[in-house]
């Protein structure tokens, strides 16, 4: 990130977090996804997952516009908006009760020449 000073980076992230703020976040994440609170400071703070991987993003955009991937950072945005293949895969089986409904929807999925959304 050339075009950004260390201060602007440490807006969006802290430089290093106290171990249990790594841990806490690290298990949020895994048990609560995207929509998990991520601890931003050594006080506890918190700040919601998805904000901050758009505000990062948005920060990574004139870079990634400048060397040809802002496809990618498109894809995650689209992610963000839409959710990612997990929330799909859980609505599924909370209206299915059953792993077989979730396996055969991404069987269809992966087998269709035209995925569908979602």
């Amino acid at each position: 990130m050339a075009r950004s000073s260390d201060g602007d980076v440490r807006r969006l992230l802290p430089e290093a977090l106290p171990a249990w703020a790594c841990k806490q976040n690290d298990y949020r994440a895994s048990h609560e996804g995207l929509e998990a609170d991520y601890i931003c400071d050594e006080y506890g703070k918190t700040r919601p997952l998805r904000g901050l991987i758009d505000d990062l993003i948005s920060f990574c955009g004139p870079v990634a516009d400048d060397i040809g991937e802002s496809d990618g950072l498109g894809i995650a945005r689209e992610i963000l908006a839409s959710g990612a293949g997990y929330s799909h895969q859980l609505e599924v089986y909370n209206e299915s009760d059953s792993t077989h409904a979730v396996t055969e929807d991404l069987r269809r999925k992966l087998l269709s020449p035209h995925p569908p959304a979602g």
